[in-house]
């Protein structure tokens, strides 16, 4: 399963939580600065207006606006225009609040209550249903409370009444229907668990850190994941197919008819997400490839598991596997020919484009990656904390301390860089070997891109890519999905393989726009051939190219 998505991002208010569509604006509401902004679907800022000490949840209700206030104990209503029509009292805290499509319902976190109000704000009842209340769904014949403190779900007749209640996955933050099955997120174990109406558990679908919110697509489920920042797209079985790099802290969700909005309550801003298509070219290569190369001709693949390397056409044919040594796991290419680091060989090797064996030298105890300077090959010691400076006979040069675990290295056509997973830095070097400075970055940072002015660096441990001017001062900081390996520049655009969330993301260097593409079986690399972008998948053993 092949998509991709664009995401923009745009600013709204202090920790902006609730979101609501109507047919032309998107509604938002910031708990922290007591606001309600209304957004253009381009993303334009509309109006801003007051709404209580912490408006919480939203409901449109015609040319009105329902905000619950979780500290004025409130339910208001507003004109288009933000003028406040009327305020109702209801439970302590109320938050979410869901139409029947006669009446309103309400969740009151504080007092384990929902209390249910006609469009004339007259409270038809308050009814017990736990002990905090977070979130309701209407199945159109019953309401559904989720509550967090009790790891339940309660099922109420319209009248109130209490039908059943069965235990879920702890904490239990969203609840939806997708016309047969219950779907609740279970956040603190991250997972959704799909139930029968009886509350029969039937699945388990692990997606992001701290689910929060979910919608049904058409007969997709999406997914907001609060800390690890991205959306999960789910099929009605509960595969996962596409996960989408959005801000900081995605909440709640909407769909306009086109695009998915998300609410980022640690950075004040939502983001809208829609969908694109992408066409992908699947080849199978060897076992467990893990490094890319392109040498204007062919696409060179280092297969990890089968000490090999292949050879692929630009029409995606395995032309070739050679052998290269013992446990492959970096590339580089000069002209035609492609050289080879071979970790557990302890050793560089230098192949033809027809697999014959031109060179081959020692590169001291674990060589883990490679770059040349236009005259000279630098190769990384990952266990050393080091840089080996060769000539191309092979002959040693110089040896550099760096920090710990060095991974990447990139040579920006002045300068060599490092990137040190283990001390979390990356070390600017000179032509001589000499250090010029040493930068901190994310944690594990594990890859590292050039786009002809500014650095780009994936910090693995954190899911995020730190963009860096030359002189190392950190620049913006993007959230990519998890475990990013492998960067590169196209030109026009920054490309990261976020591998645990099968997911490579496009960066636009000018814009900073997000557009991702799933590439199932853990993307491991990128290579560019001048017009499409190659991914190798590790586990599914196989390089797929991404046509534009």
């Amino acid at each position: 399963m092949v998509s991709a998505a664009r995401v923009d991002t745009f600013p709204v208010g202090d920790a902006p939580y609730s979101i609501a569509l109507d047919g032309a604006s998107v509604w938002v509401a910031n708990e922290r600065d007591g606001t309600v902004v209304r957004l253009g679907r381009d993303g334009t800022k509309q109006a801003t207006f007051a709404a209580g000490k912490v408006p919480h949840g939203l409901f449109l209700d015609g040319d009105t606006v329902w905000v619950t206030d979780a500290e004025g104990d409130v339910v208001a209503q507003f004109d288009a225009q933000g003028r406040r029509l009327n305020s109702y009292r209801v439970g302590r805290q109320p938050g979410p609040v869901v139409s029947d499509g006669a009446n309103l319902w309400v969740a009151n976190q504080g007092d384990g209550t929902v209390t249910k109000l006609g469009r004339d704000g007259k409270v038809l009842g308050t009814y017990a249903v736990g002990k905090t209340p977070v979130a309701l769904a209407f199945d159109g014949v019953s309401l559904w409370v989720a509550d967090i403190a009790s790891n339940t779900v309660s099922q109420l007749t319209l009248e109130g009444a209490l039908v059943k209640t069965f235990s879920t996955g702890r904490e239990p933050t969203a609840l939806v229907f997708d016309g047969e099955h219950l779907w609740v997120t279970a956040a603190r174990e991250g997972v959704v668990l799909k139930y029968t109406r009886q509350g029969g558990l039937v699945g388990t679908s692990w997606v992001g850190a701290y689910p929060r919110d979910l919608i049904f697509v058409g007969d997709r489920l999406w997914v907001s994941n609060q800390d690890s920042d991205t959306l999960s797209v789910l099929n009605k079985q509960g595969q996962v197919l596409e996960a989408y790099p959005v801000g900081d802290g995605p909440l709640r969700l909407a769909f306009d008819g086109e695009s998915v909005w998300v609410t980022n309550g640690k950075e004040g801003t939502v983001s809208r997400v829609k969908r694109e298509g992408a066409a992908l070219r699947v080849s199978r290569v060897g076992n467990f490839p893990i490094a890319l190369a392109f040498n204007g001709r062919y696409l060179w693949v280092a297969n990890l598991g089968d000490d090999t390397v292949s050879r692929v056409g630009l029409d995606g044919t395995v032309q070739a596997s050679f052998p290269a040594g013992d446990r492959p796991v970096a590339l580089a290419v000069q002209g035609q020919d492609v050289w080879v680091a071979n970790e557990r060989g302890k050793d560089v090797v230098r192949l033809a484009p027809d697999g014959k064996r031109l060179a081959e030298f020692p590169a001291g105890l674990t060589p883990s990656a490679l770059a040349f300077d236009g005259s000279r090959l630098w190769v990384a010691g990952g266990d050393e904390g080091v840089v080996r400076k060769f000539g191309l006979d092979g002959t040693a040069l110089v040896t550099v301390p760096v920090g710990k675990e060095p991974r990447s290295l990139l040579f920006d056509g002045t300068f060599l860089w490092v990137a040190n997973r283990g001390s979390d830095t990356v070390t600017k070097l000179d032509s001589d070997g000499k250090v010029v400075g040493t930068f901190p970055v994310g944690r594990e940072p594990r890859a590292l891109a050039f786009d002809g002015e500014n650095l780009w660096v994936a910090n693995r441990a954190e899911g995020t890519v730190s963009l860096l001017g030359r002189d190392g001062a950190v620049l913006r900081t993007y959230r990519v999905g998890a475990r990013p390996v492998a960067l590169l520049f196209d030109g026009q655009a920054v490309w990261v393989a976020a591998a645990d969330h099968n997911l490579v993301t496009r960066i636009g260097v000018r814009d900073g726009s997000l557009r991702g593409v799933v590439v199932a079986g853990g993307p491991s690399a990128l290579a560019f051939d001048g017009s499409g972008v190659w991914v190798a998948s590790f586990w599914e053993r196989s390089v797929a190219q991404i046509v534009p």
